[in-house]
């Protein structure tokens, strides 16, 4: 890990959806590990809402039958599983209104990053880190 691990910051934020405006449905890592783009991205390919926030789809209706779920051409009836399936993992989404998206530091009790918790955690690492600079 540490500086030889070049994902580490992306590994000790979090993207926490609170109403979903400023939070990329597709491409933002909210829902799950990866983004939607990364688990499901023969449906992005094919999405009319590429560029879309998690409230907009979901005003739009991510159910089943939502009209969020707009193709550039007829799904195949494998690529109506994908949409399944990812409806499957919308079911327990709740957005929370007049409460704003934001990234939670998991290196600091208080979620709020510091300059402090990232040295701590770097200099903690058992890393080489002058190694980087050679």
């Amino acid at each position: 890990m540490g500086w030889a691990d070049v994902g580490w910051l992306l590994d000790n934020i979090v993207r926490k959806v609170g109403d979903g405006s400023t939070t990329l449905f597709w491409e933002d890592m909210w829902l799950d590990d990866v983004p939607l783009v990364v688990s499901f991205s023969r449906l992005f390919e094919l999405s009319d809402y590429k560029m879309t926030t998690v409230r907009e789809m979901f005003l739009l209706g991510w159910g089943a039958d939502g009209n969020a779920w707009r193709w550039r051409r007829r799904l195949f009836a494998w690529e109506e599983g994908l949409v399944g399936e990812c409806v499957g993992r919308l079911t327990n989404s709740v957005l929370q209104v007049d409460v704003a998206d934001r990234w939670v530091w998991k290196l600091h009790s208080t979620h709020t990053y510091s300059v402090q918790s990232a040295y701590s955690y770097l200099t903690a690492v058992d890393t080489n880190i002058s190694e980087d600079f050679i």
